[in-house]
Parts: C-alpha cells; sequence; structure tokens
C-alpha cells in the first residue's frame, strides 16, 4: 500500500524537512513511500543545493513536485539576469547565489549573463524545474500550492484549466 509523505514550503531548510521525514517514518529504500512536495523547496533557508539532491535522487515514481509561487520567482530572476528587491527580500537572491557554487560570486562580477547561465543551465536545477507540475490528483484528494483556481463560467468543471500562477 502505497503511503504519502507531504511536505510543504521547505525554504532550503534540508535538515528540517529530514528529520520531519524520518520522525514519520519515510524509508528511502521503500518503493511505496511516496515524498509529495507542495512546492516552495528554495529560498530563505540555508540549504537549496542540498534540497535539490535529495528531491532529485528520488526516483520519479517515488515523487510529486507541485510547483509553488518560490518556483516561479526563481525561474523569473534567472530570465530576466537581474535581481529586483522582492529577490532580496524572499531569499531568491540567495538561493541563485548558493546555487551558483563558490566560484558563483567572482563570475557575478566578471559576467552577470554568464553567472545566471551557469545557474539556470545547472543539470540538477533543470531536473527538478522539469518535473513540477501545477497539481496533483491522488484518489479523493487534489494536492496544490496555494488554492484550486476556479473559471468563472464553470467552476465546477474544467477546474483544472485555471490560472495555477496566480492561485500560487
Amino acid at each position: 500500500m502505497k503511503k504519502l509523505f507531504v511536505v510543504s514550503d521547505v525554504h532550503s531548510f534540508y535538515e528540517e524537512m529530514i528529520k520531519a521525514l524520518s520522525e514519520r517514518g519515510f524509508d528511502w529504500e521503500n518503493s511505496d513511500h511516496i515524498f509529495v512536495l507542495l512546492g516552495d523547496l528554495f529560498d530563505r533557508g540555508p540549504a537549496p543545493l542540498e534540497c535539490l539532491d535529495f528531491v532529485n535522487s528520488l526516483p520519479a515514481e517515488r515523487k510529486i513536485l507541485i510547483r509553488g509561487n518560490h518556483e516561479d520567482l526563481l525561474k523569473e530572476c534567472l530570465a530576466r539576469e537581474a535581481f529586483l528587491a522582492h529577490d532580496i527580500h524572499n531569499g531568491t537572491m540567495d538561493t541563485v547565489r548558493m546555487l551558483a557554487g563558490q566560484n558563483g560570486y567572482e563570475l557575478y562580477q566578471k559576467d552577470i549573463h554568464a553567472f545566471f547561465s551557469l545557474v539556470r543551465e545547472k543539470p540538477q536545477l533543470i531536473e527538478y524545474l522539469s518535473s513540477l507540475r501545477d497539481y496533483a490528483e491522488i484518489g479523493d484528494y487534489i494536492f496544490v500550492h496555494g488554492w484550486i483556481p476556479s473559471r468563472k463560467k464553470s467552476p465546477g468543471r474544467d477546474w483544472h484549466l485555471g490560472d495555477w500562477k496566480k492561485a500560487r
């Protein structure tokens, strides 16, 4: 029987996530244990790389990854190749710098485009971001980050066609 281990808003607090999973009995070797992330893996905490490595280490059939607003913030920051005030406030700037690694600061000083490309093209980040989805239906449950967007004309039908970015 499959058992879901649902976490949300990890915000780069790797140790706390692993502790919570362990306390609830998550077994990395048990194929019936499914990890469900309800978004916001990054920003604010000290360990985005460790969080990224953990999520990517799980086989695709053992994880469900929901996109959160902080994943949106990260993608937007990497696309614009500049830090804005909300990137500093939300911790996105620190996440980008940590994902860039030890040489990232020097590269940032020399070539901003190369700095952002380094992070944007990081294989682990590409793997993670490409695994994200807006929602997951499992049995009687719908897993989201934020809320389920409804369409004004037909809120009961086609609920999955709503504005997911706004809902995050």
